[in-house]
């Protein structure tokens, strides 16, 4: 079976519902009320581009031109979502939708069945892409991550 070569800065562009009607984030602390939680990832120029309409209970539209080119991870926020913040360690339950940004095609993507969600430890020190790049989420929120595709799946 032949194997997948993709370049390193084609993007993987992944939206991901954190929550959902059935789904949301479990375990998550209080934040003290004179913390703040600084997203992992910030905005730029390649997720701006991402337009989604998010459907938390079927795969997203998506929409980018392409290629859509990247250098390292960036996240735009589409909706927000309620409630507390995913902390490092807590588990978040989320669905993804994965595309391809040299040519837009749908990569792979979870069920969207409110029984079966992917699930994720927020830990900011590991290889796991979702695991990190998910803290300071909250339930219901809806976003758009570009990286390259070596980040998101590795070499």
């Amino acid at each position: 079976m032949p194997q997948l070569s993709l370049p390193k800065l084609l993007v993987i562009a992944a939206v991901v519902v954190a929550g959902g009607a059935a789904i949301g984030v479990t375990a998550v602390s209080a934040l003290d009320a004179n913390s703040a939680c600084d997203y992992p990832v910030a905005p730029g120029g390649a997720s701006a581009l991402v337009s989604a309409i998010v459907n938390p209970e079927a795969m997203s539209e998506v929409a980018f031109p392409t290629p859509l080119i990247t250098t390292g991870q960036e996240m735009s926020v589409v909706f927000p979502g309620e409630g507390e913040q995913a902390q490092q360690g807590d588990a978040i339950d989320f669905d993804v939708s994965v595309f391809v940004g040299s040519d837009g095609q749908f990569l792979t993507g979870s069920s969207y069945d409110p029984a079966n969600p992917v699930r994720r430890v927020i830990d900011n020190t590991g290889d796991d892409f979702f695991a990190s790049v998910l803290e300071c989420q909250r339930p219901g929120a809806q976003v758009v991550m570009t990286s390259p595709i070596v980040e998101v799946f590795g070499s």
